[in-house]
């Protein structure tokens, strides 16, 4: 069956403002695939036409120089009342905010993951509510690649990340199955907690592993002959095809419990992926891009879907 599946193209504007990114959405619609393989329903992005969305970005700061990872409890105070009239200023449909930022604790209370630390309002929830009331549609965020708490919780798992929340190497998480069970757990728990309408996800990637100049961790050789069925040869013998073929078979794997998690809570959940490499050989042509409900290319490319 010949299916139409909805791109979000947002060109990034560039516009870096005490912490917020503002990006201006365009749509358009391109052929996907005509296989049998499934795809995720729009379920409540059928309810807007035209995506006009808004992201004030609590995952950075930038108290001096050049923004970095945003301290613990740093934005713990905002107030949801106040955080939506920047939205309504904006005449902004979707509002973008967060269910767990990049520092690895949530913006909500009382749940799986533990909430920013001195958070003041059960922010997210509030946020549904005041954003509900006035036609918009409310979606959260989880960075996947990079989780700092995890990596204290569980360092033999992860590529590193210091005391202070600062990542060491970029993305540095093995999506083992310890990690995809805590990785559902957050997003099942917070979707059927706060009624998000959905919620973006960033950083999909495969760790850099540069903690290590590029050797491999105990974690993952494991996790390499679980997928693959052999046991790792080696960071020597490695070969470009291997890892080609095991980090395709990783992420894939990570998305489809990412997904599996957020429809099992609400079937109509919208899952949005941001992606700054669209054509990335980890990702080009997969399952993810097919399945996704909403799909950004963060370099604002309107004419490749990358998606045969």
């Amino acid at each position: 069956m010949g299916v139409s599946q909805k791109i979000i193209g947002l060109l990034i504007a560039a516009v870096f403002i005490s912490g917020t990114v503002h990006a201006q959405p365009i749509e358009h619609k391109t052929r996907a695939d005509s296989s049998s393989r499934s795809r995720a329903p729009l379920g409540a992005a059928s309810q807007i036409k035209d995506i006009k969305a808004y992201c004030i970005d609590f995952n950075w700061e930038k108290p001096y120089g050049r923004p970095k990872l945003a301290r613990l409890g740093v934005f713990g105070k905002t107030d949801p009342a106040t955080h939506l009239a920047w939205y309504k200023m904006l005449g902004v449909n979707v509002i973008q905010t967060f269910c767990v930022s990049t520092n690895g604790y949530a913006w909500y209370k009382n749940g799986f993951v533990p909430a920013q630390p001195g958070l003041k309002h059960d922010f997210l929830p509030e946020m549904v509510k005041l954003g509900h009331a006035e036609g918009m549609l409310v979606m959260g965020y989880f960075t996947i690649g990079s989780n700092p708490r995890w990596a204290g919780l569980r360092p033999d798992l992860n590529y590193t990340a210091d005391k202070e929340g600062k990542i060491s190497g970029g993305y540095h998480v093995v999506y083992t199955d310890e990690y995809l069970d805590f990785l559902s757990k957050s997003i099942s728990d917070a979707v059927r907690k706060t009624g998000i309408d959905g919620f973006m996800i960033d950083w999909l990637w495969q760790p850099t592993r540069k903690p290590t100049n590029g050797r491999w961790i105990e974690c993952e050789k494991k996790l390499y002959k679980q997928l693959m069925g052999e046991p790792y040869p080696g960071d020597d013998a490695l070969t470009v095809k291997q890892e080609l073929t095991y980090s395709r078979k990783a992420i894939d794997r990570c998305w489809k419990a990412i997904r599996k998690a957020a429809k099992e809570a609400n079937p109509n959940c919208i899952i949005w992926i941001t992606v700054n490499h669209m054509d990335h050989p980890h990702v080009v042509d997969s399952d993810m891009y097919r399945q996704a409900d909403w799909l950004m290319n963060e370099k604002g490319d309107l004419e490749r879907s990358y998606i045969s």
